[in-house]
């Protein structure tokens, strides 16, 4: 279209698309009637609000319609009022003005919004372009000059304009900061200026503290992604300045007085309990925001590595000491009634911003030595694993210190790693205590499910060795309830999912031998039982599938006789001998596994019409293969001459099948294997 004589501009038609572009870039800007008293902007009612942020983004479709037709037009009309503004308020600050510059708020605003919204302005697919250059120059070793938008950047800081006295102009300077991150590595002189601002009166310290929250979370992005680039030198003085950031005020917001959210039968104490803090938790409050100030508090501290070990436990030490005390303290105060439940809500706070520390800190490697440096950090999080199990048996009937667990070992789990590992055992019986619920249920699945992937040491193998019959057990028991609604229904079906990919992840690594553990051994043929009936149900295809998919690595793994090569799980993987054959495995896959390959297709409730089922019997495939690679020339023989003729299959689908079945690679017979299944369906 550009090549289009008619797309291009002429000078007339540039003189209106300019005159255009100049009324587009005006009502951007906040109205004159909107008053300069910061307290009257804050209560201006959201609706109006809401209308003015939306032709914003009205107004910027506009202009985006311009820049696909003359790109250069409109970065330099934007690029040349912000500078225009930014240097203005610069230069009177620098003369001895007023804190205003001369400059309306809502010019101020406007110019700090333009730098923001300028990296945006490029051709559609083009967002991000220059960025992406300078990071791939980067990698070259090549210097790329700022871009026009580094430019603006640069001027923003430079001008001073994060001290207007206006709560909407320094708002919009933070948003700006905090969106463009990747400048402050190149341009690393400009880290300390906005550091201060997020730090003082000009943000994370202004008076009104429901304007601080927002600054908060732009302040951890923005020292996340600084780190490397923090001088050493000002770390101590950043954790002294947000120190008494975070301090905690808890109280439990004003009860629900909503007549219809009372109604029904009275609760019971416990209930009433729980309900109050249900609604607690979920109701918006200063901790949503500061918790973050809990995580950037521990990411500092990972940054004063070069001050040693003793240094850097000290400073942890300080920042968690008060909060482990407070939990204590929250432990011990007793409630006068059911719904005096204040203590287990500070409790529940405090568990959560002693986990959002240890998120500060890096990923801890899969085994840790015992010299390793900086390793007495793990003590520290072995202090708080502790007092959140205390937390779990003095509390654990709370639903939300259950979750408020969960969520505290999922970090502790990648902060301090196998450290904690001896802890988690524990945490999973107070977590599957009687008050617990299904969706805790797939919730701690899931959980348990990334400890075993993240860390394989013997610590973990000891601990799914203790875990696995009660987990079981467990679910077996909450799957078999009866099912007496929608609800119920899909909760029933989350468990068996987090269940199966469980025990599947189980199944497909170096965990599986806890299948037959001396522990487990006697239960082994109960579980495999379960997952059959799993395997059988129609009535949820994915679950079906992934029982299937277990029962295929079972039989690999538990199948093929003592001393035989064992069926490579990975393409070139080393060839190993079986150890750890389980006599009487072989009369499983000829007396269950291989008749329901054959069963589940022709069962009743198999819909062949729901596109599912296609990745259920490809998974039967699998499953009918791995049986073959498990047990070799055997299986070919029991359905040549046994199984196949019980089901009086003609002999040339007998030849045919066992034939593919023993010279096809994997994916080719379970396609093959489908196709097979719905001609005789």
């Amino acid at each position: 279209k550009k090549a289009d004589p008619q797309w291009q501009l002429t000078d007339a038609k540039r003189q209106v698309v300019t005159s255009t572009l100049q009324v587009i870039i005006q009502k951007l800007k906040w109205d004159k009637d909107v008053g300069d008293d910061e307290d009257d902007f804050e209560d201006m009612d959201e609706d109006d609000k809401g209308a003015f942020e939306k032709m914003r983004v009205d107004l910027k479709n506009l202009m985006d319609s311009i820049l696909n037709v003359d790109e250069q037009l409109v970065t330099d009309a934007v690029r040349s009022l912000a500078i225009a503004s930014l240097s203005a308020y610069g230069a009177s600050r620098a003369s001895g003005a007023g804190p205003s510059g001369g400059l309306s708020w809502q010019d101020a605003e406007l110019a700090v919004y333009l730098v923001y919204v300028y990296g945006e302005l490029k051709p559609k697919g083009k967002v991000g372009v220059d960025q992406q250059k300078k990071k791939e120059a980067k990698l070259q070793g090549v210097e790329l000059p700022p871009t026009p938008h580094d430019d603006l950047i640069l001027a923003l800081i430079q001008s001073g304009i994060s001290s207007y006295p206006h709560v909407a102009v320094r708002a919009q300077f933070f948003e700006s900061v905090g969106r463009y991150l990747e400048f402050f590595k190149d341009r690393k002189e400009c880290i300390i200026p906005v550091l201060e601002a997020l730090v003082d009166g000009r943000g994370m310290h202004q008076p009104k503290k429901s304007r601080r929250g927002r600054v908060f979370y732009i302040f951890h992005r923005f020292i996340k992604q600084v780190q490397k680039e923090l001088p050493q030198d000002i770390l101590l003085s950043i954790l002294n300045s947000i120190r008494d950031l975070l301090d905690l005020d808890i109280e439990l917001p004003a009860p629900d007085t909503d007549e219809n959210s009372s109604a029904g039968s009275s609760p019971t104490p416990d209930q009433d309990g729980n309900a109050i803090l249900e609604e607690a938790v979920t109701a918006s409050s200063a901790f949503d925001s500061q918790i973050y100030l809990f995580e950037t508090t521990g990411t500092l501290i990972w940054c004063t590595s070069s001050m040693g070990e003793d240094e850097q436990f000290n400073l942890l030490q300080a920042a968690l000491a008060p909060l482990l005390s407070g939990l204590s303290q929250s432990l011990q105060t007793p409630m006068k009634d059911s719904k005096d439940v204040l203590p287990v809500f500070k409790a529940h706070h405090l568990i959560q911003a002693l986990a959002s520390i240890v998120k500060g800190f890096p990923d801890a490697p899969t085994s840790i030595h015992p010299d390793a440096p900086f390793r007495r950090r793990f003590d520290a999080f072995k202090e708080i694993a502790e007092g959140v199990l205390v937390s779990l048996e003095t509390l654990g009937r709370f639903k939300i210190i259950r979750d408020a667990a969960r969520f505290a070992f999922t970090r502790l789990v990648a902060g301090a790693g196998v450290t904690v590992a001896q802890y988690i055992p524990t945490l999973t019986s107070r977590l599957l205590s009687p008050d617990c619920d299904p969706s805790e249920i797939v919730e701690l699945l899931t959980f348990l499910g990334l400890v075993f992937h993240q860390h394989l040491g013997p610590e973990v193998i000891d601990m799914l060795d203790q875990l696995l019959l009660p987990l079981t057990t467990k679910v077996s028991a909450v799957i078999t309830q009866p099912i007496d609604g929608t609800d119920a229904q899909q909760a029933n079906a989350e468990t068996k999912r987090a269940y199966l990919s469980l025990i599947l992840a189980i199944a497909t690594g170096p965990l599986a031998t806890v299948f037959i553990s001396p522990r487990n051994l006697t239960s082994f043929p109960s579980i495999v039982e379960g997952i059959m009936g799993f395997a059988a149900d129609n009535t949820y295809p994915p679950s079906q599938r992934l029982a299937i998919s277990i029962l295929s690595n079972l039989c690999l793994e538990f199948g093929p006789p003592e001393g035989a090569p064992l069926p490579a799980k990975k393409p070139g993987a080393k060839q190993e001998l079986q150890t750890h054959y389980v006599p009487g495995f072989e009369r499983v896959i000829y007396d269950r596994l291989i008749p329901l390959a054959f069963s589940i297709p022709i069962s009743p409730g198999f819909n062949w019409k729901d596109g599912l089922t296609i990745q259920v019997t490809n998974e039967i495939g699998v499953m009918l293969k791995a049986t073959y690679k498990a047990r070799g020339q055997e299986v070919l023989d029991f359905l040549a001459n046994s199984f196949l003729p019980s089901l009086n299959a003609p002999p040339e689908t007998i030849i045919e099948l066992v034939s593919k079945l023993q010279s096809e690679d994997q994916k080719a017979f379970r396609k093959y294997f489908t196709a097979f299944l719905q001609v005789r369906r």
